[in-house]
């Protein structure tokens, strides 16, 4: 279960910005699959990530998404752990939080979502699997 939302969160620069995004979803997903709780594991939950145990750091509170799925097929070729994932795809009304610009290495399109409220739990769709081999 989401913690609330600790001072700064979210960040300042973080605006409402409805539109379609994807998120990379855990293997052994299908296509047309619902997304599941554990699909929007907040990067303070998630095993092994840089930030696991961070619950105190806004940064932690924000889901990875993107705005072009373009994107996250293109990350496969540089991010082997990207290989095999699902993508779900979601629509994000304005007042379903905050999303902040925060281009990586694995895509310009990337943001990062604080979502409203801090336990909200998105519904998504599957609508792609990742090809194991880029």
């Amino acid at each position: 279960m989401p913690l609330p939302f600790p001072p700064g969160c979210p960040p300042d620069d973080a605006d409402p910005k409805p539109g379609t995004y994807f998120r990379l979803a855990p293997k052994g997903m299908a296509v047309g699959d619902a997304t599941s709780e554990a699909c929007w594991r907040r990067p303070y939950e998630t095993p092994k990530g840089r930030l696991e145990g961070q619950g105190d750091t806004p940064e932690a509170h924000g889901l990875s998404l993107f705005a072009d799925i373009e994107d996250v097929r293109a990350a496969t070729r540089f991010t082997p752990w990207f290989r095999g994932k699902s993508v779900a795809e979601i629509t994000i009304g304005a007042l379903d939080g905050s999303l902040r610009h925060s281009p990586t290495p694995q895509g310009e399109s990337h943001h990062d979502w604080w979502t409203k409220p801090y336990d909200f739990l998105p519904q998504g769709v599957i609508v792609e699997v990742l090809e194991e081999v880029a």
